[in-house]
């Protein structure tokens, strides 16, 4: 485990991440945890039901999928609830059935997906609903069945996923529809089969998880396709099997975790795979059972849920004390790492681009950065 303490770092060697529990035992006890919502919804008669996907926008806003209820809520920091959808979807004959994952812009916009409708919806800040996809797909014969995950970029554009067609889409602001990947995956005899995950780098590039071929891509916004990983996981014995989540960070790093072989993985754009975590969980006790989310903060800090050890884990990137500024790992301080320690920008406590450890992000930061651009020495 690395240590940092203010500008330099200790290391016992042989351990590159470090883990503890976000959930359970291991909490905190500053932690405050509040419940935002529960099955009485909005208090108004709007029910929520087997909640699902669960998405944040910059201002604390919370935003709920209700699957059963067939809705969605936004909870806003001060508590105040408000159904945003329900049942009759756009309420011009589009309507949404079993909610499943949602997702939200920075211009406030949010995004949600109809596992049972075969449809996605964008409801906007003031309200006005749309439906973006149907079960036409792109209209050109590559069809939409049981709509899963789904993503927007920083301009907009909407991804998704869906496991009964086996495919996934981009949907541009003005309703432009395109097949991403299809069945055939990278079309190199790496196929895809039930897309579940999906998530969008600043850069364009997106990325999928196969959930019953055991694998996942990367799509350039070219069209170029490449599995990044596949059963074999990290090639050293710890397989991947039946992967769910999937995250990107502003590195480039993915994250995908492994639901059936309980574990997940992080894959360098190098194509380096190292797995993160197992069904050990935190080594203390807490075991990991059916991972299922993930997420992953500029930081490089990864979150894990797991569904049936009915916990979660923060998993925290260790530095590289050989180089602390080369935050990829890449073993070159560069552009990535400068895009990483911009989008820390500000307050950060216990970021590995806070390299003066003032607890923020900020000028003498970059400074250091550049000052060590280059190969590692």
């Amino acid at each position: 485990m690395c240590t940092r303490t203010l500008s330099h770092c200790v290391c016992v060697v042989g351990l590159l991440w470090s883990m503890s529990t976000a959930l359970g035992s291991g909490r905190a006890a500053a932690q405050t945890i509040t419940e935002i919502i529960d099955f009485t919804g909005d208090g108004a008669g709007n029910f929520f039901s087997q909640p699902f996907g669960i998405a944040v926008d910059a201002a604390g806003n919370a935003y709920v999928a209700g699957r059963f209820s067939d809705n969605a809520f936004k909870i806003t920091p001060a508590g105040v609830i408000t159904e945003i959808i329900d049942a009759t979807g756009d309420g011009a004959g589009n309507g949404l059935d079993g909610p499943f994952i949602i997702a939200v812009h920075a211009a406030g916009n949010v995004y949600v997906t109809g596992q049972f409708s075969d449809n996605a919806f964008k409801i906007t800040h003031a309200g006005v609903i749309t439906e973006i996809i149907d079960s036409t797909g792109d209209g050109v014969g590559n069809g939409l069945n049981q709509p899963l995950g789904i993503a927007v970029d920083a301009t907009g554009n909407a991804y998704v996923t869906a496991g009964g067609t086996t495919n996934a889409f981009k949907i541009t602001p003005a309703g432009v529809i395109t097949e991403i990947i299809d069945i055939a995956g990278d079309g190199a005899g790496n196929g895809l089969s039930h897309p579940f995950g999906i998530a969008v780098h600043a850069s364009g590039n997106v990325y999928v998880t196969g959930f019953y071929s055991d694998n996942a891509f990367k799509i350039t916004p070219a069209g170029v396709i490449t599995e990044i990983i596949d059963s074999t996981g990290d090639g050293a014995g710890n397989s991947l099997d039946a992967p769910w989540g999937i995250a990107v960070d502003a590195a480039g790093n993915a994250y995908v975790a492994g639901s059936f072989s309980d574990n997940a993985f992080k894959i360098t754009p190098a194509g380096v795979i190292t797995e993160i975590i197992d069904s050990t969980g935190d080594g203390a006790g807490n075991i990991l059972n059916k991972p299922r989310g993930i997420a992953v903060r500029a930081a490089g800090n990864a979150y894990v849920t797991g569904q049936s050890s009915l916990n979660a884990f923060k998993i925290t990137r260790a530095p590289n004390c050989n180089c602390p500024h080369d935050l990829d790992g890449d073993g070159n301080v560069g552009v990535a790492d400068l895009l990483s320690l911009v989008m820390s920008w500000g307050p950060c406590k216990g970021c590995l681009a806070d390299f003066d450890g003032n607890g923020s992000v900020g000028v003498s930061d970059l400074l250091a950065l550049l000052a060590n651009w280059g190969p590692c020495l």
